[in-house]
């Protein structure tokens, strides 16, 4: 046995085990049920033992499942909706509670609203087949797509659609351009993600998209 080989792959089984840890972190309070059911498949980590001849076979084993659950976790993290859905528009509303602009009383707001210009491209915030893309009453020209592990996102008030339903669309996709269609005050767009017809704060996942970003995901 070469202890600077046995160290080396130690090594990369530590980077690993805490690359894991770091997107298992990360992706917590997005998708809970999802971050649960990862970590009970992907049962690394541990103390190191002292290097012996022994158990030299153990820790390339160990080095070998860390890798392989990094990359089922990379691959699950990867198609929850995390990207923006558009580029360089500022968000001009933020979910929850908030002064309808037409009934002018408090009402909730269940998603985001980005600011931007006119026909700004609207792209997809992860993999996913579209549902629907077509006019849905306040909402105007939306597109909805579904997504891995039950998330579903809206993208409303669009000045065209650009997808059709059936279409299998990759993160970065783009799906249609900003309009002001529907219930809407002027060109932005509205957009939502949704787990099992109920809402969640889309600032959390653009939150926890820009940390997975940052480790190179």
């Amino acid at each position: 046995m070469d202890v600077e080989s046995t160290a080396a792959i130690d090594a990369i089984t530590v980077a690993t085990e805490g690359r894991i840890d770091d997107i298992l972190d990360i992706t917590r309070k997005i998708a809970p049920s999802v971050n649960t059911a990862l970590r009970k498949k992907t049962s690394v980590g541990g103390p190191f033992l002292p290097i012996t001849d022994e158990n030299f076979p153990q820790r390339i084993e160990r080095a070998s499942n860390a890798l392989n659950a990094l990359r089922r976790i990379k691959f699950t993290a990867l198609r929850l909706p995390v990207k923006r859905p558009i580029k360089n528009g500022s968000v001009s509303s933020s979910y929850g509670p908030r002064v309808d602009p037409f009934l002018g009383r408090l009402a909730m707001h269940t998603g985001t609203d980005f600011k931007a210009p006119y026909g700004a491209r609207v792209y997809s915030t992860a993999p996913g087949t579209i549902l629907s893309a077509k006019w849905q009453g306040g909402y105007g020209k939306m597109v909805e797509i579904r997504h891995a592990n039950g998330f579903v996102t809206r993208y409303a008030h669009l000045s065209r659609i650009r997808v059709s339903v059936g279409d299998h669309v990759l993160a970065g996709d783009l799906i249609g351009n900003v309009g002001s269609t529907g219930r809407s005050t002027g060109p932005h767009l509205h957009y939502e993600i949704r787990r099992n017809e109920k809402p969640s704060n889309p600032a959390s996942f653009l939150a926890a998209g820009e940390k997975l970003a940052a480790l190179s995901l």
